[in-house]
């Protein structure tokens, strides 16, 4: 990039105020730019140092396409948005959620241990798929004859709370022909991985998952309710 009065500014001066870049008539800066100033008649070249945003697309394992997105986002937003994270908290879903009402079963979880690999919002599809998957491997086991359930019939809903614990709902919604009490097996068998605080030697310890860090044969979680249609 070329800008006269910036580069007559850098021998001396390297941060600069938004008052003093809207002097310049910059209004956004990428860090795959650079400029060129002299200093005692030696050619320096400078570059936007990284942005916490950067930083994170650089360390973050989310794909290229959801990286490019959220920092077209924050480039778009005006300075003070940018500079500032907003405060929210939120709570569960009342036990009188559409969700519930609509579902066979119902299944609350919460994590009751830390766990340094709890997932990141990044890979809900990757944690939703590995539910998709252990649901219908539980079905087959007592009902292979039933069709598998359709992406829409399964549903998380969930946050992480003050302290990065998980808090999660997971429905099964009510399929049309199929017996209401033999999705309830399911997910009564899906509730039982989730919260199956047995021992490594105890009989069964092997059949865990946990929804917090989406491991198979470990979990942090325990199971606080489940609800079930009677129709």
């Amino acid at each position: 990039m070329t800008n006269p009065a910036l580069e007559s500014a850098l021998p001396t001066q390297v941060n600069f105020t938004q008052k003093e870049w809207a002097a310049f008539g910059i209004a956004h800066l990428h860090c795959d730019e650079y400029i060129m100033s002299k200093i005692n008649d030696v050619v320096h070249y400078f570059q936007p140092a990284a942005s916490k945003c950067d930083q994170w697309a650089y360390k973050s394992e989310a794909s290229e396409e959801y990286k490019q997105m959220t920092l077209r986002t924050f480039q778009m937003a005006s300075q003070w948005l940018s500079g500032r994270r907003i405060s929210a908290r939120r709570t569960p879903l009342s036990e009188s959620s559409e969700l519930e009402r609509k579902s066979s079963i119902c299944i609350r979880v919460k994590q009751i241990r830390t766990d340094p690999t709890t997932s990141s919002l990044h890979e809900v599809a990757r944690l939703m798929e590995s539910l998709h998957g252990l649901i219908d491997e539980i079905q087959r086991q007592h009902s292979p004859e039933l069709r598998s359930f359709a992406v829409n019939e399964v549903n998380l809903t969930g946050y992480t709370d003050e302290h990065n614990m998980l808090q999660a709902m997971i429905t099964l919604k009510k399929r049309q022909g199929v017996e209401i009490g033999l999705d309830q097996i399911t997910g009564l068998t899906l509730a039982f991985f989730m919260g199956n605080s047995t021992l490594s030697t105890d009989l069964g310890h092997e059949y865990k998952w946990c929804p917090a860090s989406n491991r198979i044969v470990v979990t942090s979680c325990g199971v606080t309710q489940i609800t079930k249609a009677t129709s």
